[in-house]
């Protein structure tokens, strides 16, 4: 659960903000 909480978050932020994560720009 808490991976998919975070995969979410996640994709939340790159569609929020062109923001590289874990060093790699996605």
């Amino acid at each position: 659960m808490y991976l998919g909480i975070v995969s979410s978050l996640g994709q939340f932020l790159l569609s929020a903000s062109n923001v590289p994560i874990f060093g790699l720009p996605i």
